[in-house]
């Protein structure tokens, strides 16, 4: 089986594209052809499930460096950039020809660089996000955030020598799901030169992640009902649109978003098999510890605080507290959630949320019944 480590570098105001850089990169892996003979090593500090110990002793960097193959040492670089070119290294690093480097982005593409030139190994790619960066006047990060664009700005001026000629090759991209099929596009060769064609294997017409059980013998769609964090991997088309709902929670300011549309035109597809999986895979820093959990408002009856005290069962059940106790305690005091809350986020990181998925609304407007009407808004 062929081995391929591709390293991820970019700062932390592109989560978003990082998380669509490994589903492509678990896509590629998982299809037909490929199965059983390749296997894609994902080399990120950030990496869902192994993130990497940042020591009080030791420098970013250099734990990252401890914890992580070099970007020299791996087949593939890529590297994301868009307004933040990152936090400055120490003196302890300074670049081949003198200087500190800028970032530890930087120091990445700057080692995989080098070493393609020595060697022709690993190939690099980078990837510059377009989209107008909005600072408002009154904003405590203005300068900051000013000064890093400026940072990345002066990082790609780089890129052509003082004649104007091409000095190093990047791509432009303006939304995330544009850039997402950028790198599929220049993944897909780089990976039939590592793996050859397997003899018996066929291209798959219909790629799948591997933890989608949709059999490929059958066309992907689930009818009438939505689509499912399961049919995550076969849900097409709305990348643009799961952006903009990213980009809303993202931005912290909007603690609630509601989707609308005509009925039918695919409103809970769009947050079930493209939002929820987008922010458990960490598509916004931080997002793969969240607590996501979904109900309706009359799933059980026209009482929603039972519905929403059943979303919370799994960890009642540990608690010793019923779903009907729950649900009495939320209509009698809407400040009673943040009790919940705590409960929901126990053992998780400080940065860890919870999102509710308030599926089908409009029931609340016909099905709840009316005394329970302003408790529920109330909470």
């Amino acid at each position: 089986m062929k081995q391929l480590h591709v390293f991820l570098s970019s700062p932390g105001d592109v989560s978003q594209e990082r998380a669509l850089a490994r589903e492509v990169l678990d896509q590629l892996e998982s299809e037909d052809r490929y199965k059983d003979h390749l296997k894609i090593e994902v080399v990120a500090w950030e990496k869902p499930g192994v993130e990497t110990a940042m020591p009080a002793h030791m420098e970013p960097q250099e734990a990252i460096a401890a914890k992580l193959k070099n970007p020299s040492q791996c087949d593939v670089v890529i590297v994301i950039l868009w307004s933040r070119l990152g936090t400055p290294l120490s003196e302890k690093y300074s670049k081949p020809g003198g200087g500190r480097y800028r970032s530890g982005t930087e120091y990445e593409f700057l080692d995989g660089l080098e070493a393609a030139k020595r060697s022709g190994k690993p190939i690099v790619l980078v990837y510059r996000g377009t989209k107008e960066l909005e600072v408002r006047a009154n904003d405590p990060q203005r300068d900051a955030r000013l000064s890093q664009w400026d940072l990345v700005t002066a990082f790609f001026s780089e890129f052509r020598n003082p004649d104007g000629s091409i000095r190093h090759n990047y791509k432009e991209y303006g939304e995330p799901h544009e850039f997402r099929s950028l790198l599929e596009r220049d993944l897909r060769p780089i990976v039939e030169r590592v793996v050859g064609d397997p003899p018996g294997n066929k291209a798959s017409a219909t790629p799948v992640s591997p933890d989608c059980t949709w059999p490929q013998q059958k066309a992907p769609y689930p009818g009438l009902r939505p689509f499912t964090p399961k049919e995550a991997p076969v849900f097409r088309g709305r990348d643009r649109e799961t952006g903009q709902l990213l980009d809303m929670l993202g931005a912290r300011a909007k603690r609630f978003v509601a989707v609308v549309g005509a009925s039918g035109s695919g409103k809970s597809s769009l947050v079930w098999a493209g939002l929820l999986p987008a922010l458990a895979k960490g598509a916004i820093h931080g997002t793969q510890d969240w607590v996501l959990m979904r109900f309706t408002p009359a799933e059980f009856g026209d009482n929603p605080f039972t519905a929403l005290a059943a979303a919370f069962k799994p960890i009642l059940d540990s608690s010793g507290v019923s779903p009907k106790k729950m649900a009495d305690a939320l209509a009698a005091d809407p400040a009673a959630l943040d009790r919940y809350r705590t409960m929901a986020l126990a053992g998780r990181p400080d940065w860890a949320e919870l999102l509710f998925f308030i599926d089908q609304f409009e029931e609340f407007f016909t099905a709840v019944h009316p005394d329970q009407q302003k408790p529920f808004v109330d909470l």
